[in-house]
């Protein structure tokens, strides 16, 4: 019969445990549970650290937003054998798209975005703010030699418009928004996983207070207000990029030169029986002079490059205004936050945070009513015992 009381005993005792006493100095709780929350954070918001969970999801969101960046560019097909194909989508089956947001589909494992080599479609599953499907747009060379020879009203006769080619690249930047209002919804949800987990492995037992609410509210608010700030910049950025595509002209010739190499090689296949090396000498000078395309290829290598250099512009920004503006600063900045809203030095104030619910109150004293009940039954069941 001992051993059921003890056994008893021992089983309320353990329960007591998820009922915490009301503290004799609830401000010194209260700042040590803010603390030991500071150092989880720290330790999940960790870019120093190489393998460190929350730095390598979220390496992969920017991984994938850099991706798709790139991937979005207006495709000009410039061979002889293709015919223009315009607006159009096909769905990228080789796609592995990033879970959390419920607007693309697929498993609930976080994936890096792997494009084929010669992508036709992108973004597949990503909706607008309007709910339309987010469109690649494909253009034929005679479609785009339309365009010039319509936007050359105030240019000389067989000149290219630089108006038209900058109406080309911003059309090619077009889905940008939509892709960077996706990566920093990603972010965020990321984030809050990450307060969620270091509360609750934190303020076991303390569920139910006005403090756990409290905590998540403050913390949620203050990420928030910097995600917010560092969206708005993110926007503005784009918006001056795109208004101003000469900005990223950094390395301009060498990327030209790179995309216009690979258009006049798809415009003109090599010759398979040909075993002269080098591009350039197996084409003929004659065929590249005659072609009447030959100065909308070299446009469309201007809006290859300059889409390029642009992405890249937009995903380093990006990057740098979500580690150092919002992640570091949230990080360093939280337990400072936190005592100024919890108002860590009035005690009373504090009492009421981790004051539990009345219902779990009761519950509580009702344990702590048993578990003196058994202690007294099982003194009496040893004095019995050693009487015997």
């Amino acid at each position: 019969m001992a051993n059921n009381v003890k056994c008893s005993l021992k089983d309320v005792a353990e329960e007591l445990e998820g009922f915490p006493e009301p503290p004799e100095e609830p401000n010194y709780v209260v700042m040590d549970l803010i603390r030991q929350v500071g150092l989880r954070l720290s330790e999940h918001i960790d870019f120093k650290s190489t393998d460190n969970f929350f730095r390598m999801e979220f390496d992969a969101h920017l991984d994938w937003f850099s991706q798709q960046l790139l991937a979005s560019r207006l495709e000009i097909t410039v061979e002889k054998s293709s015919a223009p194909n315009l607006d159009t989508v096909v769905d990228d089956v080789n796609a592995e798209p990033l879970s959390g947001s419920g607007k693309v589909t697929g498993t609930s494992t976080l994936k890096r975005k792997r494009l084929p080599e010669k992508t036709q479609s992108v973004l597949v599953g990503i909706v607008a703010d309007d709910g339309a499907p987010v469109v690649k747009s494909t253009l034929g060379l005679e479609d785009l030699s339309g365009r010039y020879e319509r936007g050359a009203t105030n240019s000389i006769p067989g000149s290219i418009n630089d108006k038209v080619t900058m109406e080309q690249i911003r059309e090619s930047c077009s889905n940008w928004k939509v892709i960077v209002t996706y990566v920093l919804q990603e972010v965020s949800g990321l984030v809050t996983r990450i307060i969620t987990e270091s509360m609750e492995n934190t303020l076991r037992g303390w569920e139910d207070s006005r403090l756990y609410q409290t905590m998540f509210r403050v913390l949620k608010a203050q990420f928030e207000r910097k995600m917010e700030t560092a969206k708005d910049k993110i926007h503005e950025h784009l918006s001056m990029m795109l208004a101003n595509p000469d900005i990223a002209k950094r390395n301009y010739e060498r990327e030209k030169n790179i995309h216009l190499e690979r258009l006049l090689s798809q415009r003109y296949p090599l010759n398979s029986s040909s075993n002269i090396q080098g591009s350039s000498s197996q084409r003929t000078a004659g065929r590249i002079a005659s072609d009447e395309h030959r100065p909308t290829i070299d446009c469309v290598a201007t809006i290859y490059t300059y889409h390029d250099l642009l992405s890249d512009n937009i995903a380093i920004t990006a990057g740098i205004l979500l580690r150092s503006g919002v992640l570091e600063e949230f990080k360093e900045q939280a337990e400072k936050v936190l005592r100024t809203e919890l108002k860590v030095l009035d005690s009373g104030h504090c009492a009421e945070l981790l004051a539990a619910k009345p219902e779990r109150e009761e519950q509580r004293k009702a344990l702590v009513a048993e578990k003196a009940q058994l202690e007294e039954a099982l003194k009496i069941i040893e004095e019995m015992q050693d009487e015997e």
